[in-house]
Order: C-alpha cells, then sequence, then structure tokens
C-alpha cells in the first residue's frame, strides 16, 4: 500500500503508488516466480521499482536485472536516476566490466549477445559466458519490459540465450 511504498529506501516517487500498483508490487514480492502481466500505461516500470526495492531491502534477492529494448534504455535510465538510489549498473555488453552493484541494466540484444555462446559444432547447444557467470549462485529478480519480445519463436536467438541463461 501507500504507507509501505513510503517506507522503502531505495523507490521513492512523491505521488506514491496508486492502490492497485502497491496491490501487484506486494503480489509480486509474495508470490515467488510471479509473472506480472499490465497493460499499457499503467505503471509497470513503477511496479518492478517498487518490487525490486522491498525484495533487495528485505534480503529476498541479492540482485535485480532489468532487461529491455534498445530505444528503452535512455527512458528506464532517468527512471532509476528520479525514482531509486539504486546502484545501478548500466551493461553495455562483452568487455566490459559488470560491477558490484543493486541492479544491473541491460539490452535484449545486449544479454543475448553476453550471457551465452552457442557451440561451433551444435548452435543449439548454449554455455555460459563469462560476463554470465557474475550472476552465478544469486538470488536474482529478473524484470523483462515487453517480454512479448520472447512470443516470436522458440527457436529464435534471444529466447534460447535466455533460457539457457535462466
Amino acid at each position: 500500500d501507500s504507507e509501505a511504498a513510503s517506507r522503502m529506501r531505495y523507490y521513492t516517487n512523491p505521488r506514491g503508488l496508486y492502490p492497485f500498483q502497491g496491490n501487484l508490487t506486494a503480489y509480486c514480492v509474495l508470490r515467488p516466480n510471479n509473472l506480472a502481466v499490465v497493460d499499457p500505461g499503467l505503471g509497470k516500470t513503477h511496479l518492478a521499482l517498487a518490487a525490486s526495492s522491498i525484495m533487495i531491502e528485505d534480503g529476498l534477492i541479492d540482485h535485480a536485472l532489468f532487461v529491455v529494448e534498445k530505444n528503452k534504455l535512455e527512458e528506464f535510465q532517468e527512471d532509476f536516476a528520479r525514482f531509486t538510489s539504486f546502484d545501478l549498473n548500466t551493461f553495455y555488453g562483452p568487455k566490459r566490466v559488470l560491477r558490484p552493484s543493486h541492479v544491473t541494466l541491460s539490452t535484449y540484444s545486449t544479454l543475448r549477445d553476453s550471457l551465452v555462446t552457442a557451440n561451433p559444432a551444435d548452435d543449439r547447444i548454449l554455455t555460459l559466458t563469462d560476463e554470465a557467470h557474475w550472476f552465478r549462485g544469486k538470488r536474482l529478480l529478473v524484470v523483462c519490459d515487453e517480454a512479448a519480445i520472447f512470443g516470436g519463436s522458440r527457436t529464435s536467438k534471444v529466447y534460447r540465450a535466455f533460457q539457457a541463461a535462466l
């Protein structure tokens, strides 16, 4: 609820959360392996920021990974700066260092190309890259914005890369 949201340390919003956003946030926090599907324009970003804040503050997760489309990266960086005090690490791909932080923000294409590598003999066999091993052993919340990107085909490289990484 709005009162609980006002006690969050990492997420702040002068308007607070609307009651339905507070309910969805609680649902996401209290239900393991939850998938929140929300209509456009109803504040999915705030739901994700608030839920990850609570989960990190309460020690339920070690890290949050936000995955967005490339054209939304800057918008999410601005939202993190405006509404959170998270230590944000934007991951731009191989040869970039994943550093300790509360949250990693990256794009589908960057993670597709950085998390897994295909076996040259059989491109259906994927193995984790050194960058992906940074997440190993962590209790991780994965937030996928516009998850319809997975809906195309189970044989797409994006789908297979995320399936292997998860």
